[in-house]
């Protein structure tokens, strides 16, 4: 029996057997057998139509493929009404087809990696082995119910020229695709089953024994279609799959949205999309937000994640199997697998659909923080006020006191000395209120007024207040270092801070020749601006009061108004930073902090450089 009749390429001589029996297996092995043709010129179609799509070189070997095939099966089928030559040449060109099939396969399996292996690329020995075994042995034309030895030569070689390279690409999808997506991993799956029941087909086909052959092309061509379905709904599955797919992964997404629900900070939002999404798709996630900090990361690199970032600013295309989403004011950084491109077309939409989720969880998230950070900025509003109020009406009153004291004094005596006495301290007194009058009218303006930044020179402004300070108190001594940068502040509100903190130091100091020294220090995060002094220090039950209003120095009786050190607290915030009282081993050393954006571009480099 000719070998491409047991193939299923022809339809071969009829086999023994009550005759009605016989050709009702007959036909409708010829019926499955155009219906075999027309499922795999289907799918070649469907296979051009993702090349067309992808243009990529998995997507060429796939269409190649499957257009080889059911080319190859279509001259099987010419080759039955064709005369010799012409039908030798037909089911030759046939065999070549239908043996390169499983090797186009191999190459679509590992074309994902890049270049072949030199296995694979030398595929076209193994398929022109079959084709000459085919010409040699004269298994074209032969005729009737028996293999001959030809027939046997030629099969065996068909077959281990067609399963090696099947096998081995059934076992490489299926593992690739355990490492992958649900949905990726089911359609490489497919594929790959597509292949072994397409291998079983062929092997039903040529076990079968000359008079059972009908049957066994029955079998096979339904096992063929079966097939074909495979393949098609592996590389282009239809929409009821599709969502069925995506309604078993239905309950990741249902958990991601609950803990988006309950996200109050961008953190929570980040930390409650990443991991789920990353196991969802079986791919490095990670969102960062708009400075490139990283909220969330799962299954990725922290350099890999910045890069993608980096690239995303710059305005850049993400590179090969990354896939990158803003979110708002944040980004979604998704490292898909090397099968992503491919079979990955849900995963696109599902990226899609988190980033949307995730979008609005930040969003609410940023209302959220806005809210409390009003809420906090109202409480402590709240509590400023309360403190002044009540510092207030003491510094008011002891003054109005004492010049309510001194002006009854000044009328019960007729003395010129004690009436000097008496109109200086109504003269103090009046002087006291009058500071602390304008204090507060300068710690309101704060915030309100002078707040246009520009570039200052920090060393020369703290060399103007050490001028100043010289005057004031000659026996102190400030030392400015020099290497101070340039910062972008409003100028009068950089002078009062300056101001403000050298005053504070050299009036509560404690001692005469006191030394103040102003700095500056760098972080990777932020800029420090420290003055220290060799004085007595802050008490520790005074540390964490002297900030706020009407607390002056180390007793009740210090010198000033109370306001200062608010005011350098009002200052540093309105320009995004803050002061603290640092730990000191001798006097005090106050540090305020600003963000590292504060600098000027030469500034900043200066720092880097050191």
């Amino acid at each position: 029996m000719p070998a491409l009749t047991m193939l299923g390429f022809g339809d071969g001589p009829g086999q023994p057997g009550p005759r009605s029996l016989v050709r009702i297996v007959r036909d409708l092995a010829a019926v499955l057998r155009g219906a075999q043709l027309v499922a795999f010129g289907l799918v070649a179609a469907s296979a051009l139509w993702q090349y067309r799509r992808r243009r990529a070189t998995p997507a060429r070997y796939l269409a190649l493929a499957f257009a080889v095939l059911a080319v190859a099966l279509a001259l099987g089928r010419l080759s039955d009404v064709a005369d010799d030559p012409v039908g030798g040449v037909l089911r030759l060109t046939a065999v070549v087809g239908v043996t390169s099939f499983p090797w186009l396969l191999a190459a679509f399996a590992w074309s994902f990696d890049g270049r072949l292996p030199a296995w694979l690329r030398a595929a076209w020995l193994g398929v022109a082995l079959v084709a000459l075994l085919f010409a040699v042995t004269g298994t074209g034309g032969a005729d009737g119910g028996q293999r001959d030895g030809g027939d046997l030569v030629f099969l065996a070689g068909f077959l281990v020229v067609w399963l090696v390279p099947s096998v081995a690409t059934a076992v490489r999808l299926l593992a690739a695709g355990g490492s992958t997506s649900r949905v990726v991993r089911a359609r490489m799956r497919l594929l790959a089953w597509s292949l072994i029941v397409l291998s079983l087909a062929l092997i039903v086909t040529i076990a079968a024994p000359p008079e059972g052959l009908d049957g066994a092309r029955v079998v096979g061509s339904v096992l063929a279609l079966l097939s074909a379905g495979m393949a098609h709904a592996g590389f282009s599955p239809p929409l009821p799959l599709r969502l069925w797919w995506r309604r078993q992964g239905a309950h990741h997404f249902q958990s991601m949205q609950q803990e988006l629900i309950a996200a109050v900070t961008p953190d929570d939002a980040a930390r409650a999309v990443a991991p789920i999404l990353a196991g969802t798709i079986g791919a490095g996630t990670a969102v960062l937000d708009g400075s490139g900090r990283v909220l969330a990361i799962a299954d990725l690199s922290a350099a890999s994640a910045h890069e993608a970032w980096q690239r995303e600013v710059a305005g850049e295309p993400p590179s090969a199997q990354t896939r990158v989403v803003r979110v708002g004011s944040a980004v979604l950084v998704v490292q898909m697998t090397n099968y992503s491109p491919f079979f990955g077309d849900y995963e696109q939409e599902l990226v899609s659909a988190y980033a949307w989720q995730l979008r609005l969880a930040l969003e609410r998230s940023d209302l959220a923080a806005r809210h409390l950070e009003a809420r906090r900025a109202a409480e402590r509003a709240n509590h400023e006020l309360e403190t002044m109020l009540v510092g207030l009406s003491h510094d008011l009153r002891s003054p109005a006191v004492a010049i309510h004291g001194y002006s009854s004094l000044l009328r019960g005596t007729a003395d010129e000395e004690e009436r000097a006495q008496f109109i200086d301290g109504i003269s103090a007194s009046s002087d006291y209120l009058n500071g602390l009058v304008d204090a507060l009218l300068e710690l309101s303006r704060v915030g309100r007024t002078q707040t246009e930044t520009e570039p200052v020179d920090l060393a020369a402004v703290a060399r103007m207040v050490a001028k100043r300070i010289a005057v004031s108190h000659p026996s102190a001594t400030v030392e400015v270092d020099d290497e101070l940068p340039v910062v972008r502040l409003n100028p009068i509100r950089a002078e009062q801070l300056v101001d403000n903190l050298v005053s504070n130091a050299v009036k509560h100091g404690g001692r005469d020749g006191l030394m103040v020294r102003v700095t500056g220090r760098h972080t990777d995060e932020v800029f420090e601006l420290q003055v220290a002094d060799d004085g007595g220090g802050v008490r520790p039950e005074d540390r964490d009061r002297i900030f706020d209003l009407f607390q002056r120095g180390r007793d009740p009786g210090s010198p000033g108004t109370g306001v200062g050190l608010g005011m350098v607290r009002r200052i540093a915030e309105l320009h995004g930073g803050e002061v603290h009282l640092a730990d000191s081993e001798t006097g005090a050393c106050f540090v305020v902090s600003f963000p590292r954006a504060v600098l000027e571009p030469t500034a900043e480099r200066a720092a880097e450089a050191s």
